[in-house]
């Protein structure tokens, strides 16, 4: 089923990305950001940021939060547990069909005050029908490269008017690292909060780096894809005649006008 339209809080909404820059953001302007309806990802409720913040809405995308593997397992049961006994406001959360009989989302209904709405993930266009069409009714979406691709795309078809990004680096390429004996790829994982702290045991402290898995070639091409699809995505942003403005202090996604967050 597509996603439903839904009221929205006012003509704005700022999503905050998980990237270190989102400091720089919130010490700058911490009062604009908790006076605007806001969207959060992945890990944020283990930070005490996500209290201040309070999101109207929380998109959760990527597998894991319903099919985790053992090794995220403890990660991912340790921000369910977040989002039900901290979020003490209206928040709706957002995920894919393929989530409807998870573990989690039988969690979140716990909480009277989380609402839970599903989208259609599927990619495949159906005849005698534009691309942005089919988005805008949720017959597909648009890969989810990235979770901030899925954002902003929910921001889009739920009609705000403006979107800002903030905290969305996208400075993964950055990061890498090869080891000179192994030809291993690594990253070393950076975001607003420290690893540790959200991660736990997961956390190699010592290392500081978390294996990738895949080859040089792939991991740029998976980049390269999530930044290609933010240019895709600006195209449905006009067709929907809103706007997306990135408003991160500092960041990689090349797609969107440039807009200080005091503008907003």
């Amino acid at each position: 089923n597509p996603l439903p339209k839904f009221s929205r809080e006012g003509d704005k909404v700022i999503i905050v990305g998980n990237g270190p820059s989102l400091n720089k953001t919130m010490e700058l302007y911490d009062d604009i950001v908790r006076k605007t309806p806001c969207m959060m990802v992945n890990f944020a409720a283990n930070t005490e940021l996500y209290e201040r913040i309070k999101p109207s809405i929380y998109l959760l995308v990527d597998p894991a939060w319903y099919n985790p593997t053992e090794k995220l397992q403890t990660i991912v049961e340790s921000c369910i547990d977040a989002i039900v006994c901290k979020t003490v406001w209206p928040m709706t959360i957002v995920m894919p069909n393929q989530a409807k009989e998870s573990h989690a989302v039988q969690r979140f209904k716990e909480n009277a005050n989380l609402r839970i709405l599903f989208y259609e993930d599927g990619w495949q266009l159906p005849n005698g029908i534009s691309k942005y069409e089919a988005w805008d009714k949720n017959l597909i979406c648009p890969p989810a490269q990235t979770v901030l691709n899925t954002a902003v795309w929910l921001s889009i078809y739920w009609g705000y008017k403006e979107t800002y990004l903030i905290g969305a680096d996208t400075s993964w390429h950055t990061e890498l690292k090869m080891d000179q004996e192994t030809n291993e790829l690594y990253t070393i994982d950076t975001h607003f909060y420290d690893n540790k702290a959200v991660c736990g045991e997961l956390y190699d402290e010592k290392q500081n780096r978390r294996p990738i898995g895949t080859k040089l070639h792939e991991e740029l091409f998976a980049e390269a894809t999530a930044l290609k699809e933010y240019c895709e995505l600006r195209e449905y942003a006009e067709w929907k005649g809103v706007k997306v403005y990135n408003a991160s202090e500092y960041s990689w996604i090349d797609a969107f006008e440039r807009k200080k967050l005091k503008q907003c």
